[in-house]
């Protein structure tokens, strides 16, 4: 009988004492450097760009109810742009499966310093994307931009945005975790 008390003491002092060493409270996540923003769900990114010569403005969609993956996207749309005129853009995201839909663009706006849009045109695509706002440590983020389309020419435009945190933004798409990642088809015309 002592043999048995002693062996089921031991194996709840073993468990007990392995369970709070591989376990991790909210307690003791405070006590610690951990990233607790979680991805938001991105289903819908708007991009707006402004013909200023013809005071023009079109906005371009690309939407998928669940997020990336799963199911595909219900609509991607292509964007026409004209030849050799500059178009003063923005994007904006969201996500529609909340009622009203949230607007995670204010997120990043609070979080400048944390999120960064880059532009990646397809090989071909005579276009380019130069990002005009900046954070407060005066690197990019991505929210307002130029479209420069050149000569006509066919493609995609990879609109990413990555969440930046600890200080690894560095003005580049490189570093940090992506939130969401989509490809607009492009004709310049």
């Amino acid at each position: 009988m002592k043999l048995k008390f002693k062996t089921l003491f031991l194996a709840t002092t073993l468990a007990v004492a392995f369970g709070s060493l591989s376990s991790c409270s909210k307690d003791d996540d405070d006590d610690h450097d951990h990233d607790h923003n979680e991805q938001e769900l991105i289903t819908t990114v708007e991009l707006t760009l402004v013909d200023t010569a013809f005071n023009v403005s079109e906005t371009y969609v690309w939407k998928d109810e669940d997020g990336e993956g799963g199911n595909a996207p219900s609509r991607i749309d292509t964007l026409k742009l004209p030849a050799n005129r500059n178009l003063v853009g923005s994007v904006k995201f969201y996500d529609d499966s909340k009622t009203p839909r949230e607007d995670i663009t204010e997120e990043i706006i609070e979080e400048a310093n944390e999120h960064f849009v880059g532009y990646t045109p397809s090989g071909g695509l005579n276009l380019s994307v130069d990002v005009t706002d900046r954070d407060g440590n005066n690197l990019p983020i991505g929210l307002a931009n130029v479209f420069r389309p050149g000569s006509e020419s066919a493609g995609s435009i990879k609109i990413t945005l990555k969440h930046q945190t600890d200080g690894v933004k560095d003005g580049t798409i490189t570093p940090g975790e992506t939130d969401v990642e989509v490809d607009f088809p492009v004709e310049i015309r």
